[in-house]
């Protein structure tokens, strides 16, 4: 052991002797922040790690000069780095072309920050530079695609561009100008420039009244704090803007087309760049440009605060930053239920018609309660005419009393009615469980969508990552024309995926939303149901999913919830009620043929007044002044048009009706049991399949893609390896949506939802399976 850590020892220390230092110094536009030596340190980070264990990379600050704002500032701090360090990155435009008053460069340099090198008189030849011991790194930024991409989101006339003012120092002013010209004839539009220093409201506010849109420009050396300050007062003269970097959407600016990783890559090419130099390159001969990848970038929150709609196919493939998703309302599967159940207008209008049968019984009832009548009469007669039973003046109290004793029609409408009720009951039961399910299905509709889109959105990706290598492989001569066009045809299709996938996600939030009565916020988000929340755990571990595995448990369950629905499903209550219900008016029919209708009444009355002619009575006749009379009535109809006889059909009709119905009933029932039970077992064997199905797509993508990159497959190959990725994780990612959805299904046809039912009742239903599987227990 100890011979061994000897000989580790001595094999570090050659390591640390052969290993050879390469000293790096830094011109720069930039002045000295803590910003800008957390961009020197990234870059030199990046360059050490790829020069390898071989060679340090060192960068002491003595090495750093900093704030060439002008061309001679350049060429002097170029100077005194000269012969002191291996390689000199010059870092901006400025330090660049002040560098390059030199004759001859004596220390290799590379530029960062070119705009671009026609316009600022570089030497460029073929893609490279042409120069002894100068190179640069040119960002291709085709300004033509990047104002009409600014023009989908927003017209314009008057255009201001924010440019570095030190930057301007390096424009032919000719050539600048004619660029300018050949950009306002093509947008038809008025272009300004608008030189931006250290003080950037300066700038704004330096913008033309007229300026109705700003594009931003890299402005090498403002810090984030800059460019939000920026994009603060652009808002507030509610002017759109578009830059030609990512993370200054970030920061406020409206939109963008340039990737995240912008940074990443072109430090990536200078550390390859100095590797490819300190093997023997000559900086002269590398090429100079690097093409980076178009990513549209939308600041929602800008957009809403200057009060601008993008249009949907912006806003549907663009990656959207600072949506303010902390202030969208998010509601869980449990809160959705909740409400549905309190908000619903189905279910609150089911509660409505509950009560009317409810006072339908009431009515039923008042027939057989006893009917008192009072009265109160006053009247004269002619003179000549009165008499003592019909005195000239007279007033007169009367009350009545009707009550029946019995009346076959009463008691059966009363019956009738209560039946209904009951029926009414189930009946809204079935409607609550209706809506239920529907809104399971909104909820993870919404989900599906979103899911859907997320998936559809990396493929989208995928397509332009594969347009990108089609585009290099051209470049090189491995491929032609074709393969590009295949794949811009294939971004195209996949946008429109993205597009129709943004769109499914509003439907189904709409048809969500509209279940529970438009009672959510406009903008809402819902929680997700994933495979190892309680939800899933729920309903994959009860009983019934334990026996969807093996044919003869599947047949058994099968069996028992077909006895259970046909048993406890509200639909088929609902139609036991309203048979019993015609049941009693087949018989109140029948009974109509020899069953009278029995009364008792009753009359008092009260003369409180009586004058006039004929109010003495007569000798021997003394007036009454308080009548009464009490009977009995007993009516039966002779005859009442074939009516009683019509009535008995027709509830014997009904009766038959009602039979077939419940066989019918029973039937669907079984058999919405016995497909959704086989859903359920597709979907069960569907979570693992679909998961080995995704890792294996995945796997065949990724081998294939890079077979295309090395020329061993074809173009079409790719494509079908894509889109079986793509169907495969769909296929995955909605596994357990579709999982949960088979078995709320099956419950429904059944006649209840587990994770509602009280746990008494769902122990109960465990009993009646227990039994049902072993009788003689």
């Amino acid at each position: 052991m100890y011979k061994l850590k000897i000989l580790l020892l001595l094999v570090v220390s050659q390591m640390a002797i052969g290993q050879k230092n390469v000293r790096i110094g830094i011109s720069t536009d930039f002045k000295k922040t803590t910003t800008s030596d957390s961009l020197f340190q990234a870059i030199v980070a990046e360059i050490d790690r790829t020069l390898g264990a071989s060679k340090k990379v060192t960068l002491t600050t003595d090495q750093v000069y900093y704030d060439n704002n002008s061309l001679d500032k350049g060429q002097q701090h170029y100077n005194q780095l000269n012969g002191k360090v291996d390689m000199i990155l010059l870092i901006g435009p400025v330090s660049a072309k002040g560098a390059l008053q030199n004759k001859s460069l004596g220390t290799p340099a590379i530029a960062l920050g070119i705009i671009d090198p026609r316009l600022q008189d570089l030497p460029f030849k073929n893609g490279t530079s042409g120069k002894h011991n100068f190179s640069y790194i040119w960002a291709h930024k085709d300004i033509v695609k990047e104002l009409y991409e600014f023009r989908r989101l927003a017209e314009f006339k008057h255009l201001a561009v924010l440019v570095n003012a030190s930057s301007a120092i390096t424009i032919n002013t000719n050539k600048g100008q004619q660029l300018l010209d050949s950009l306002g004839k093509a947008f038809s539009a008025k272009i300004n420039l608008i030189p931006t220093g250290d003080n950037v409201k300066t700038a704004v506010n330096a913008l033309p009244a007229n300026t109705d849109a700003v594009y931003v420009t890299h402005l090498y050396g403002k810090s984030r704090a800059d460019i939000a300050t920026i994009a603060h007062e652009l808002k507030k003269k509610k002017l759109p803007s578009f830059s030609g970097s990512q993370w200054h959407v970030k920061s406020g600016i409206l939109g963008s087309i340039a990737e995240e990783n912008d940074f990443s890559q072109t430090i990536r090419k200078l550390a390859l760049m100095v590797d490819d130099v300190l093997s023997g390159a000559s900086l002269a001969n590398l090429s100079v440009g690097i093409n980076f990848k178009q990513s549209y970038s939308l600041n929602v929150k800008t957009a809403r605060e200057i009060g601008l709609s993008p249009a949907f196919d912006v806003l549907f493939t663009a990656h959207l930053i600072d949506e303010g998703k902390a202030d969208v309302a998010t509601y869980s599967l449990t809160q959705v239920i909740d409400r549905s159940l309190q908000k619903n207008l189905d279910i609150k209008l089911a509660y409505k018609n509950l009560e009317l049968t409810a006072q339908d019984i009431a009515l039923a009832r008042s027939t057989v309660l006893p009917e008192v009548n009072l009265g109160v009469s006053a009247a004269q007669v002619n003179p000549d005419q009165a008499n003592v039973f019909s005195p000239e003046r007279q007033g007169v109290a009367q009350v009545s009393l009707t009550q029946v004793i019995y009346s076959e029609q009463a008691v059966a409408t009363i019956r009738i009615a209560k039946y209904l009720n009951e029926a009414q009951k189930y009946q809204m039961q079935a409607n609550v469980l209706t809506v239920l399910i529907n809104t399971y299905e909104a909820y993870f509709n919404v989900l599906s969508a979103k899911t859907d889109l997320l998936i559809q959105r990396q493929n989208l990706k995928n397509s332009l990552k594969n347009l990108e290598i089609a585009k290099v492989k051209r470049s090189t001569g491995a491929t032609n024309k074709a393969d590009a066009l295949r794949w811009e045809s294939e971004v195209a299709r996949s946008r429109q995926a993205v597009i129709q996938s943004e769109t499914r996600i509003i439907a189904a939030k709409l048809q969500l939303n509209n279940l529970l009565a438009n009672s959510l916020e406009r903008n809402f988000d819902i929680v997700d149901v994933t495979i190892d929340g309680d939800i899933f755990k729920q309903l994959s571990e009860d009983r019934i999913s334990r026996f969807i595995h093996r044919p003869s448990d599947f047949i058994k369950l099968s069996n028992f919830l077909v006895v259970e629905a046909t048993r406890a499903n509200p639909n088929k209550k609902q139609l036991l009620k309203n048979l019993k219900a015609v049941e009693r008016s087949q018989r109140q029919n029948q009974r109509l043929f020899y069953i009278p209708t029995i009364a008792l009444q009753g009359q008092a009355g009260r003369v409180f007044h009586r004058s006039g002619n004929g109010s003495e009575g007569l000798p021997g006749f003394n007036l009454v002044d308080n009548p009464w009379q009490v009977g009995v009535s007993l009516s039966y109809p002779i005859f009442a048009g074939n009516q009683r006889k019509a009535n008995f059909q027709k509830s014997q009709i009904q009766m038959e009706q009602l039979n077939l119905s419940r066989t019918q009933l029973d039937q669907n029932l079984e058999l919405q049991v016995r497909t959704n039970l086989l859903a359920a077992l597709s979907a069960t064997t569907n979570l693992n399949f679909s998961r080995i199905s995704v890792e294996s797509a995945l796997e065949n993508y990724d081998l294939v893609r890079n077979n295309y990159q090395l020329g061993v497959v074809t173009i079409t190959q790719l494509i079908d390896a894509q889109r079986a990725t793509l169907n495969a994780q769909l296929a995955n990612a909605l596994s357990v949506y579709n999982f949960i959805m088979a078995k709320l299904r099956v419950e429904f046809a059944v006649g209840f939802f587990s994770m509602l039912t009280p746990a008494q009742q769902l122990k109960e239903f465990e009993e009646r399976f227990e039994t049902y599987l072993n009788p003689k227990n």
